[in-house]
């Protein structure tokens, strides 16, 4: 990643191109210290898809769920740095593997190991994001654990794949 906050060109390449899911994908406003707008029902951004106002004011992505991103509009998006890429999970599923304990997260990921997809890690945390592509479409599902949470992300959910995510 460079010392933009958003993804690079060859993140953006790699999600549109070489997986072929340009549709899948939306903006996520990922440059810290940006206003909110005052009308907006977003609290904070960076881990939800969001997008700017003609004023610059940072607003959530309205009707996302059903959005379908054209060539044009992801186009537009790479070309802002201040964008990161956040994954509809519709073809692709995500394992959210928000675990605070490190071993138990190299467990999972081994268990996980022959999903071919790429793995979004943070550098300041053990956690990590898993990627498959379902046999099956499925809805969101949690299970708790004494270190914290797995979440599996399918239909109606989304993810952030690229950019700088937020503690």
């Amino acid at each position: 990643m460079s010392d933009a906050a958003g993804a690079t060109s060859d993140e953006w390449a790699q999600w549109r191109v070489l997986l072929a899911l340009e549709s899948e994908l939306l903006p996520v406003v990922c440059q810290p210290g940006l206003t909110v707008a005052p009308t907006s029902v977003l609290v904070d951004y960076g881990k939800v898809p969001s997008r700017f106002t003609r004023d610059g004011f940072v607003v959530g992505f309205p009707a996302w769920t059903r959005h379908v991103s054209s060539s044009r509009e992801v186009e537009t998006w790479q070309a802002d740095p201040r964008l990161g890429i956040c994954l509809q999970t519709r073809q692709i599923h995500a394992l959210d593997v928000d675990l605070s304990d490190p071993e138990a997260v190299t467990r999972v990921e081994r268990l996980c190991s022959f999903w071919d997809l790429p793995i979004r890690r943070r550098a300041n945390s053990p956690r990590v994001l898993l990627l498959f592509r379902p046999e099956a479409p499925t809805s969101k599902r949690v299970l708790h654990t004494p270190v914290g949470d797995l979440e599996l992300l399918g239909l109606g959910s989304q993810c952030v794949v690229a950019g700088q995510h937020p503690s």
